[in-house]
């Protein structure tokens, strides 16, 4: 079965998150380190792939939109090759560099059984940030950058996963100038205790474990589903969450 999606032609889409590069090695597992008891990889290869809010630009732009970018990265190796990649998918980016942190890197190493390459499992992921909150510096060209891209967008997609880029200030700044601009956001939000931080926002996409945590409220049903929903939505004063339930279906209110 083949599915159709829409194309997203002439839509002009803001994107704002921390942008992740993903590297994977792979290799064979043929014996035991005799330093640790740990296995030995024999690398094979090795990829980059784009991460989080760089993955939902290269996604959007497949699709045929038009998209700009706001974030931060480290004045780093990966920060440049990250907005080379995005360049090179014609992506409009407009990112602070903040040589105070780290581009967020995971790289994954992955192990398979000796040179037939089978049995792959993933025996390590290690992770390059620096979650805190951005300095005012930095949030202030970050914040500069978004209000001079709400007025070119037809709407803002936000993908926070809570390493810092995300402030209180930073939100306040998109949501309300994009409400009074008439601009859609949608926000896949961090896993936290209190969603009010997105308050105003168009829609929110939690999770099922991201949705339990907010609202304190065990999902093990239709109505625990859309009781969770309607608590969340009321809380962030948005218009419409959507909940992600894994296996089962989204829930919308």
């Amino acid at each position: 079965m083949s599915i159709q999606l829409p194309s997203f032609a002439g839509v002009k889409i803001l994107v704002v998150g921390e942008l992740v590069l993903d590297k994977y090695v792979f290799g064979a597992v043929e014996r035991i380190s005799p330093e640790a008891p740990v296995p030995v990889i024999r690398v094979r290869e090795r990829e980059i792939r784009p991460g989080n809010a760089t993955f939902v630009c290269a996604s959007l732009r497949s699709l045929g939109a038009s998209v700009s970018v706001v974030s931060v990265t480290g004045a780093d190796n990966e920060g440049r090759l990250l907005r080379q990649m995005l360049e090179g998918w014609n992506v409009c980016v407009d990112v602070v560099e903040d040589a105070s942190r780290p581009t967020i890197v995971k790289q994954r190493l992955f192990g398979s059984v000796q040179a037939a390459m089978r049995g792959t499992q993933q025996l390590l992921r290690l992770d390059e940030e620096d979650p805190r909150p951005l300095d005012s510096d930095v949030e202030q060209l970050v914040v500069q950058s978004i209000v001079a891209q709400i007025p070119k967008a037809d709407g803002i997609l936000v993908s926070d996963i809570n390493k810092g880029l995300l402030t209180e200030s930073i939100a306040r700044a998109l949501i309300d100038n994009a409400n009074r601009q008439g601009v859609p956001v949608i926000i896949d939000p961090r896993l936290s205790d209190d969603l009010s931080i997105y308050r105003g926002a168009t829609a929110l996409t939690p999770n099922r474990y991201e949705t339990e945590r907010a609202t304190r409220l065990l999902l093990t049903n239709k109505d625990s589903w859309k009781a969770a929903s309607s608590n969340d939505a009321q809380r962030a004063e948005s218009r419409l969450l959507s909940c992600y339930s894994g296996s089962r279906r989204n829930v919308s209110v």
